[in-house]
């Protein structure tokens, strides 16, 4: 995976002009030249000096139109800005790469747990169906990242925890960390699978995660 490391360096391409002619159902608004991300759901180029200053601005757009901002959205556009911008680009190392991978599997696992907190829980009965699973299953350790405490992603937990605060299972004492998603499983057992979908994980043959259990 390549990351984008010279965030404030102006790319060359990137005009109204030549996003016009590269997009010529969407408008461009925005700087006059720089990075640049296309919405499509509003059929709009996005351009702004700065990479940071576009994830601000894709994201105030995204919001002025009532339009969920994706969990994986900076990412998605990092790496779309390094297929454009090669040269302002380098391989993140493994360790490194796998960290971002971990963060963002498991903001959108808090995530899906906050919401399905308001939106409905799995019954008792499915949970403890789940969690008679996870508690064999070999994918169920210890959890190998802890997330720093200042992070974005220790709200996510706070809350979480707060949401599931009274829901518990006979295997709790049993269940750890699903180390391919990186998720808690005594929470996870008691959230709807829809919001945790993730096609890139192959889930052990006898997980609940899979489409056909």
């Amino acid at each position: 995976m390549l990351k984008l490391t010279r965030h404030v360096e102006i790319p060359r391409t990137g005009t109204h002009k030549q996003l016009k002619a590269r997009y010529p159902d969407y408008t461009v608004y925005g700087d006059s030249n720089g990075y640049f991300w296309p919405v499509e759901q509003t059929k709009t180029v996005v351009v702004s000096l700065t990479f940071k200053t576009l994830i601000e601005a894709v994201k105030r757009h995204l919001t002025a139109n009532d339009i969920s901002i994706p969990i994986d959205l900076e990412r998605s556009m990092n790496e779309f800005s390094c297929a454009e911008y090669p040269a302002m680009c380098e391989e993140i190392d493994p360790d490194s790469e796998r960290k971002v991978s971990l963060w963002y599997m498991a903001k959108k696992f808090f995530t899906a747990v906050i919401s399905a907190a308001t939106t409905g829980l799995v019954s008792q009965e499915e949970a403890e169906l789940r969690a008679s699973i996870c508690a064999v299953c070999p994918h169920n350790k210890p959890q190998e990242l802890n997330f720093c405490s200042g992070c974005h992603t220790a709200k996510f937990v706070r809350d979480a925890a707060e949401a599931l605060s009274t829901r518990h299972t006979s295997y709790d004492n049993r269940l750890d960390t699903c180390e391919l998603c990186s998720c808690s499983l005594k929470l996870k057992v008691f959230v709807p699978k829809e919001g945790m979908e993730d096609k890139n994980i192959q889930w052990h043959p006898d997980c609940w995660m899979r489409p056909e259990n």
